[in-house]
């Protein structure tokens, strides 16, 4: 089984240009593979480092919190990054993907869902990356880079 996975570089997504910055971006990585399952372990192994230092810092407009998450439809689940604006009781966010597969969600539509469900997650500090994007790794090991 393949999952789909846009990986975020940097910065959000978030533009006009979206669909085309989207398309350019997917990346393909084998569900079952050590890799990813490894990668998305270590998510959940931090996620309360995430939703801790989400709660400490995110009032400061120089932090960004992004989790990934499995959007199912019948056929397939599309995993896309959500940019989060609330993590208690559950974590709330803007899709911050343009689908490709699932068709009930769009680009910015608000998502809920528990934090056992994260499958990764990005924690920016301005335009650095601090903490996270394990998936990206596990990319990077499938293809020998």
């Amino acid at each position: 089984m393949r999952i789909i996975i846009p990986l975020l570089l940097i910065f959000s997504c978030s533009s006009p240009n979206s669909k085309s910055w989207d398309e350019q971006n997917t990346r393909s990585l084998e569900f079952n593979s050590t890799e990813v399952k490894r990668a998305m372990e270590l998510a959940q192994e931090n996620i309360s480092s995430f939703l801790s230092h989400y709660n400490e810092n995110s009032a400061d407009s120089t932090w960004s919190y992004y989790v990934k998450y499995g959007i199912q439809n019948s056929q397939t689940t599309e995993h896309m990054w959500i940019n989060v604006f609330q993590v208690e009781p559950t974590i709330k966010g803007i899709l911050d993907n343009v689908p490709q597969e699932v068709t009930h969600v769009s680009y910015l539509d608000t998502i809920v869902f528990s934090p056992t469900l994260v499958e990764d997650f990005m924690i920016y500090h301005g335009d650095t990356l601090i903490f996270g994007d394990y998936l990206t790794d596990a990319y990077k090991l499938q293809n020998g880079q």
